[in-house]
């Protein structure tokens, strides 16, 4: 089974940046880094939303 950090980013392409949680994504390092499936075409992409918001 693949580990949260593989799930949700690709460790290879953010170099050594660590990554703990969901605000560790706002880093300005990462920016344009970051691909999301818009949430208003995928219900799951809209789950997701939801969970990042109430975990900030």
């Amino acid at each position: 089974m693949a580990s949260w950090e593989e799930k949700v980013y690709g460790s290879d392409l953010i170099g050594d940046i660590s990554v703990e949680g969901y605000e560790d994504l706002l880093a300005p390092r990462l920016r344009g880094r970051i691909a999301y499936a818009s949430p208003r075409n995928s219900s799951s992409s809209f789950e997701h939303l939801v969970n990042m918001l109430y975990a900030l």
